[in-house]
């Protein structure tokens, strides 16, 4: 090798090693020849995938959109980071266009900043964090490194997964910002694992805290503040499995189911039948079925407990049975709340969901073989009404604010019990 060679390439590893970044010393490096080779595998193994996998892949972006920007990619790997890499892998995946098609950051190993928020309008509040941050509760965010939330949401909303509609985007936005590595991936954050955020409280006064972030695995072990649950004074759990519940007022004729997961069909139809028995013991007449936490699972499990409620004669059919649902409700939870208008009749109350009635579903994934990164994709189209609508769009639409929230009030829920009671007053 000639002298000028030597010192070329001398040079080279110099200018390479002053511009990576040590990931150990809360660093990151920019990509290396072979990474970006195995970066371009993937991505060619991304698209193929896709193309081979998805039951309609270019349903909302043309082939030609979407090549152009796989290739814009590829061209640009040389100047990235692992994590510039993955945002932009989220943002190409949610071109696609469909909630389950789903570009896994959460697959290989992250962390998340202690605070938790929920979108209120275009206020970010803290809901849940750790204790020694529990002084954060309830105020809004309103920068991170400088960053302003307005912008922070112009800047995140593209790469957000899960996405169906605005109403998810809403959802799972707030999952979304307190992401190290995503924050990092998108240039907010100036360092991968150290912060600055600031909030303000209800009464203008500003306060800024640095942040360290926490691995995944070890923050859903700590012990979290949470500002409010969700009330629900309808008596003592009669009937309970993984993740659905029911309870009753007897005095009121009322019972109310709240389904939040799908436990699995032998425990549901379990669950179905002891649901059957309280209620005719009980001779229940007005029902609320609740999927506002329901995230979605197995529909089938979902009609299980229909095929259970339609037996019962005590309810009221024409007019004493409701589903709550919210911008939490998805997938599934979505099409069983579809599914109970049509075959119990239930008044559809609260705010439009966070998954689309007729959309993609039915979810299965593949793993990038270099990378590791986990990607999910839909497999069925489900119409589970007619027309296509941005979320199952409430019959009464009761929209939550942070004056409720704060206050700990459900209203959704309120409206259906004073619906209730007017009915009984009527008929008394």
């Amino acid at each position: 090798m000639s002298k000028v060679v030597i010192a070329f390439v001398a040079i080279l590893l110099f200018s390479c090693s002053s511009f990576h970044k040590n990931e150990e010393n809360n660093e990151v490096l920019n990509l290396n020849p072979e990474q970006v080779t195995n970066w371009i595998s993937d991505i060619n193994f991304f698209h193929a995938q896709l193309e081979q996998l998805h039951i309609n892949l270019y349903h909302s972006v043309s082939k030609k959109d979407f090549e152009s920007e796989l290739l814009g990619l590829k061209t640009t790997l040389p100047t990235y980071n692992k994590y510039q890499v993955m945002v932009e892998m989220m943002r190409i995946t949610r071109l696609i266009g469909d909630g389950h098609t789903i570009y896994g950051y959460w697959s290989n190993g992250y962390s998340r900043f202690p605070v938790y928020f929920r979108l209120f309008g275009n206020e970010l509040r803290v809901i849940k964090t750790t204790f020694e941050y529990r002084h954060l509760l309830g105020k809004k965010l309103t920068a991170i490194d400088g960053t302003e939330i307005n912008e922070l949401i112009k800047i995140i909303s593209p790469v957000v997964q899960g996405v169906d509609n605005q109403h998810s985007l809403e959802h799972f936005l707030p999952y979304t910002i307190n992401v190290a590595e995503v924050l990092f991936g998108l240039k907010i954050t100036n360092q991968l694992n150290i912060a600055t955020f600031e909030f303000t409280d209800d009464n203008g006064i500003n306060q800024t805290v640095i942040l360290n972030s926490i691995p995944h695995d070890k923050l859903k072990d700590l012990k979290m503040e949470v500002l409010y649950e969700r009330p629900v004074n309808l008596g003592e759990p009669l009937k309970s499995t993984n993740g659905i519940w029911l309870s009753a007022d007897i005095e009121t004729n009322t019972a109310y189911i709240r389904f939040d997961n799908y436990p699995g069909y032998l425990k549901m139809l379990l669950f179905a039948h002891g649901v059957k028995k309280q209620i005719a013991k009980n001779q229940i007449k007005y029902l609320i079925i609740d999927f506002r936490g329901n995230g979605g699972g197995n529909f089938f499990e979902g009609l299980v407990l229909a095929q259970m409620l339609v037996t019962l004669d005590s309810l009221d059919w024409e007019h004493g049975i409701y589903a709550l649902i919210g911008k939490e409700t998805f997938s599934a939870g979505v099409s069983n709340a579809a599914q109970f208008k049509q075959i119990l009749n239930a008044k559809i109350v609260g705010e439009a969901t966070g998954g689309n009635p007729y959309g993609y579903q039915d979810a299965d994934r593949f793993l990038l073989p270099n990378s590791q990164w986990t990607v999910q994709y839909s497999k069925r189209l489900f119409r589970m009404q007619d027309n296509q609508t941005n979320g199952l769009v409430p019959d009464v639409k009761i929209e939550s604010d942070w004056s409720d929230y704060k206050q700990n009030r459900d209203k959704q829920l309120e409206w259906i019990l004073n619906n209730i009671s007017s009915k009984q007053e009527h008929k008394d």
